[in-house]
């Protein structure tokens, strides 16, 4: 399929669209979480009182590194789903294909042998 294929480059929009949502809903999750970091900071005689600043503390730590590490991932998708061609040797719609192919150049594995999950 040429490269400056229309279908391939409504494609390539769907996709950019679809990893943009993505990584803007986790880049707000890792503020969200910042704000909620302060929070917790401002309340800490209460929490201490209680005996859960060191929950709360390492609870929102391990949620802001999987925010990151997700935001990082989607970012990295959504470079690799401009660069790549579809994945021939993988059955489906277009899209599903230039995903695949997106998937292992961003180094994420084929959603195909991650349980189906895109």
């Amino acid at each position: 399929m040429p490269e400056d294929d229309p279908r391939v480059q409504e494609a390539r929009i769907a996709l950019l669209d679809y990893f943009g949502d993505h990584l803007r809903f986790w880049g707000t999750n890792v503020l969200a979480l910042a704000v909620v970091f302060f929070a917790a900071m401002q309340v800490h005689d209460f929490l201490s009182s209680k005996g859960i600043f060191v929950l709360v503390l390492v609870f929102l730590l391990m949620e802001g590194v999987y925010a990151l590490v997700r935001a990082i991932f989607h970012g990295r998708m959504a470079r690799s789903a401009i660069e790549v061609q579809p994945a021939e040797d993988i059955a489906g719609p277009l899209v599903f294909r230039l995903h695949e192919a997106a998937r292992g150049m961003a180094g994420g594995g084929g959603s195909l042998g991650a349980g189906g999950q895109i």
